[in-house]
């Protein structure tokens, strides 16, 4: 007796012992750039899997010793289970299963075939309910139940019946769950870090620039937006956002559970026999699920006297972060699912800008072009350093600019794209037509000389310039592209190079001046 006890003890010891991590104490989520936030996408249910996160979990696990499967329940619906890095697990992970048998009522019954349900039937006259005990036989297709030894389909012209389940069957869970098998060497309580990528999680910037009355400073507002699109929901999370470009092979995806929808599939009732083929055909397909209608919900946390609509708002925490930059929202937030939310970052007064009317004309063109005065174009440039203001880093995202409408009031002037700029860079932000400032280029002459691959031709440039504004203007002529050989031979001003290489003249034009500038440009002939 004692050997057959003894024996058994050892059979239990060496049983897999099944350890449920409901959810993680503590979640942490950084999300990566990819391109910018489209909340047309959350509506459309538009897939977004370039976009993409890393989630660190913190969970506490009591472990038995020997060996046991852990269940962590409740991880991104998202996950990519070959990423997943688990840090404190005694005697480590020798094998790793990703479950996700979406909860639904054809999954349910398919886990349940020779199981188990209670049937319960409304009279349709009298309104009572009877239950009684059948058994599923059959869920593909449609319920098969076996009800005191007959067969019945579910649904199939009977009285208002519906399905009772005692219990979720093993296997199946309404969250998505990983699961690892281990080996325990003591028993206790063991604290584990889980960190993966999940994806379909992106962030994008955008400013907001607002010039000041003195026309010579603005103020400039910097918004993280958060975007999930994922199924999963982080709440009560420190929340990061990594500035930069990392490489990635674009072959990682999340398992996609779909839930299985099951329509019955009877006999007609209302059938002519006398013309029923032998075979008759399949029953058309079920009607596809209707289809969920996501919210999108923009957020900000309005914090008294530091919030981010304050005069000194709540802003990220920017950081090195090895080759990129790390911004670190303050104030633990909640990433919910389907849902953008935006986040102050920047927050700068008194930067100085420069603003000027630009226009760019061919090195190479046709006397016929231009037929008729061009507006220029609206630029501001912000010079990216602590003595003008600035001076921080600046992801890419899109700039918005506002500005005084002269009687005291503002107005949107435009909007640009902006790119990447380290500290140091300047930041060009074109908004749109001057029209009251008005371009009129035409070629003087043209002289050809040379032949073959050493023709070259010399422009004499006129280009009529008309100031309408109510103030004067700061104008800037450029000639683009640049051609290799091309030689400036007369000019009415010496030109500078800008920030792309290109031969620019600086001018400044009167309250309504009208001035023709020249010059005059040597260049190889492409003919």
């Amino acid at each position: 007796m004692k050997a057959l006890a003894a024996a058994a003890l050892l059979l239990a010891g060496a049983a897999h012992a099944d350890i449920v991590s409901p959810a993680p104490d503590s979640v942490a989520v950084a999300i990566y750039h990819s391109g910018d936030v489209d909340t047309r996408e959350l509506i459309n249910g538009s897939d977004g899997w370039d976009a993409f996160g890393f989630v660190v979990e913190t969970r506490t696990l009591d472990l038995p010793a020997g060996p046991s499967t852990v269940q962590f329940r409740g991880v991104a619906s998202t996950i990519v289970p070959e990423s997943a890095r688990i840090e404190g697990l005694p005697g480590g992970g020798g094998e790793r299963n990703f479950d996700y048998d979406l909860l639904s009522p054809g999954s349910l019954l398919e886990h349940s075939v020779g199981k188990e349900v209670q049937l319960v039937r409304t009279d349709r006259k009298t309104g009572k309910e009877s239950t009684q005990t059948a058994i599923v036989r059959a869920a593909s297709g449609g319920a098969v139940l076996d009800i005191g030894g007959k067969l019945e389909a579910l649904h199939c012209g009977g009285p208002p019946e519906r399905l009772v389940f005692d219990e979720i069957p093993q296997g199946l869970t309404g969250t998505p769950t990983l699961s690892v098998r281990t080996q325990v060497p003591v028993a206790g309580r063991y604290t584990v870090r889980l960190a993966y990528i999940a994806m379909k999680m992106n962030w994008s910037a955008d400013y907001v620039a607002r010039v000041d009355p003195d026309g010579g400073t603005l103020s400039l507002t910097g918004w993280i937006t958060l975007a999930n699109f994922s199924d999963t929901s982080f709440h009560d999370v420190p929340a990061q956002v990594i500035a930069g470009n990392p490489r990635t092979t674009g072959a990682d995806r999340a398992v996609e559970a779909q839930a299985r929808w099951i329509a019955p599939q009877c006999w007609p009732l209302d059938i002519d026999w006398s013309t029923w083929p032998s075979f008759p055909p399949p029953p058309p397909p079920p009607p596809p699920p209707m289809g969920l209608v996501e919210s999108v919900v923009v957020t900000g946390s309005r914090i008294p006297q530091r919030g981010v609509y304050a005069s000194s708002p709540l802003t990220a925490v920017v950081e090195d972060f090895g080759d990129y930059k790390l911004y670190t929202v303050p104030v633990r937030t909640e990433v919910a699912s389907h849902q953008t939310k935006q986040v102050a970052f920047l927050d700068l007064h008194d930067v100085k800008f420069e603003r000027a009317y630009v226009y760019a004309v061919p090195v190479d063109w046709s006397d016929d072009m231009f037929r008729e005065p061009e507006p220029a174009h609206v630029r501001y440039r912000l010079h990216n350093t602590d003595e003008a203001g600035l001076g921080k880093p600046l992801p890419g995202g899109t700039m918005s600019v506002i500005d005084g409408d002269g009687r005291g009031g503002s107005v949107f002037v435009g909007q640009a794209r902006l790119w990447d700029t380290p500290i140091g860079l300047p930041v060009t932000i074109d908004t749109g037509d001057a029209l009251a400032v008005r371009v009129l280029p035409r070629i003087a002459s043209r002289e050809t000389s040379g032949k073959g691959r050493d023709a070259r031709n010399r422009d004499k440039v006129e280009v009529e310039i008309a100031n309408d504004m109510g103030k004067p203007a700061a104008f800037e002529l450029s000639l683009s592209p640049a051609l290799d050989g091309t030689q400036i031979v007369e000019e009415d001003t010496a030109h500078i190079l800008d920030d792309e290489g290109k031969a620019t003249w600086k001018l400044t034009l009167a309250t309504g001046e009208r001035r023709i500038f020249h010059y005059t440009v040597d260049y190889p002939n492409r003919g």
